[in-house]
Formats: C-alpha cells, sequence, structure tokens
C-alpha cells in the first residue's frame, strides 16, 4: 500500500488500521528472526507501527511502506540489542569486587580471612613471574587493562582472557589449599 493509494488521509485510523492489517505480519516476522525473545518481539513490532503512526503524516506518500517500516523495525532492533547488551564481568572493579564479597561471605565458617590469605600467598607463589606480574600490576597496583597493554603488551582479549585463566586458577589452588587446611 502506497500512503496515497487510500481514499482517506493518510493519518486518519481507518487508513492506518489498514496499513497495520496489511504489513504486521511481515513486521512481526521481521523482528522475530532478529530477536530470540518471542515477547520482546511482539513489544517492538508493535513500537514500530506506534513510530509509524506518529511520523506518517510526513512521509513521501508516493513510495511504499514496506522499505520505510522495516527501516523503523530495524533501527529498534539495533536500540534493543545495544540495551540489552551483556557486560562482561571484570569491566568494572565494583563488580569484581561485588562477586568477590558475595564468595567470601559463601565460603564455610571454618574458612578464616587469615586462612584464605595464607592460601593466596602460597597459591601466588607456585605462579611463575609473568602471571605474578601481571596479578600485580591488576590487582595490587589497581592498573585497567588499557595501561597493562601499555606496560605489558599485548591483546585487550589476550590480557582479559590470561587474567581470567588465572583468577580461576587462583580459585582452585585456595580451594585445594583450605580443604587441605585442619579446620578449627
Amino acid at each position: 500500500m502506497k500512503v496515497g493509494s487510500s481514499s482517506t488521509d493518510p493519518g486518519d485510523l481507518e487508513a492506518f488500521g489498514q496499513l497495520v492489517e496489511e504489513h504486521q505480519a511481515m513486521i512481526r516476522a521481521f523482528v522475530t528472526a532478529r530477536i530470540d525473545d518471542p515477547f520482546e518481539a511482539q513489544d517492538i513490532a508493535q513500537e514500530t507501527f506506534l513510530i509509524a503512526f506518529r511520523k506518517l503524516p510526513g512521509i513521501d506518500q508516493s513510495r511504499s511502506l514496506r522499505p520505510w517500516l522495516c527501516t523503523i523495525a530495524a533501527n529498534l532492533v539495533k536500540n534493543f540489542r545495544r540495551k540489552r547488551r551483556a557486560h562482561p564481568v571484570g569491566g568494572s572493579s565494583d563488580a569484581i569486587l561485588d562477586l568477590l564479597d558475595a564468595e567470601i561471605e559463601a565460603l564455610p565458617p571454618a574458612w578464616q580471612e587469615d586462612s584464605v590469605a595464607e592460601a593466596l600467598k602460597h597459591c601466588l607463589a607456585q605462579l611463575g613471574d609473568s602471571a605474578r606480574h601481571l596479578i600485580r600490576l591488576r590487582y595490587e597496583e589497581g592498573h585497567g587493562i588499557a595501561e597493562i597493554r601499555q606496560r605489558a603488551g599485548g591483546k585487550h582479549s589476550t590480557i582479559t582472557m590470561k587474567l581470567h585463566r588465572l583468577r580461576d586458577q587462583l580459585r582452585v589452588c585456595i580451594e585445594n589449599q583450605l580443604k587441605e587446611a585442619p579446620h578449627g
């Protein structure tokens, strides 16, 4: 349907109802193919028509509505993905500290802070020099990944993966140390 092909005013609710009937299945399919959540896809499809209704009086009436509606839907999908994008753990020091605090609170009472600190010292001593240096830069000196890249070299993803693996290695080592230690 072209906007000008209707005998009624383009802003008329009846004409708009006809536009929705003609294009809603296509827009719903367009959005559903791009978003896994069917409820969110339905909301975005409806929002597409709300935006179209508000902008309808200002569009070129000689052009087809289908590409215009798809553009609106595509922009809404892009905004949805941007807002819902997962934020990687490790991007925020506060988030890491919160996670660590939660883990510490979940430890059995027999695992006292002093025991954990001793186990951590032991486990850090087991690491190689480059690994200890990376841990020191990030957690003792508090440098960000960009600063560590400048000092130690390497790609951002390589450094974050090494830190992830080192944290995991230290966690396993500490757990093993605490299991072996006598509980009092």
